[in-house]
């Protein structure tokens, strides 16, 4: 059995690009944060990487990325079970 990383999902943060928003993170992270976007309403999708072990999640031009930094944050401080 492996123990949690400590703070392993504080790297995640919204990035601003000339293109859109964009969260980069592991694969795992980013699957589970398109899914709670999703459900919230937010369009955004995945894209890969330049690293194998991430991807990005873009936010669509008409994404609330207010509320989706609000979601995220709330992501980052959940403790895991």
């Amino acid at each position: 059995m492996t123990l949690p990383k400590k703070a392993e999902k504080e790297y995640l943060q919204v990035a601003y690009s000339p293109d859109w928003p964009s969260i980069t993170g592991q694969t795992a992270h980013v699957a589970e944060l398109v899914a709670l976007f999703k459900q919230r309403g937010i369009p955004c999708r995945r894209e890969p990487s330049s690293r194998p072990d991430e991807e990005r999640l873009l936010f669509e031009p008409d994404a609330d990325v207010a509320v989706a930094k609000q979601i995220l944050a709330a992501y980052k401080s959940a403790k895991g079970s």
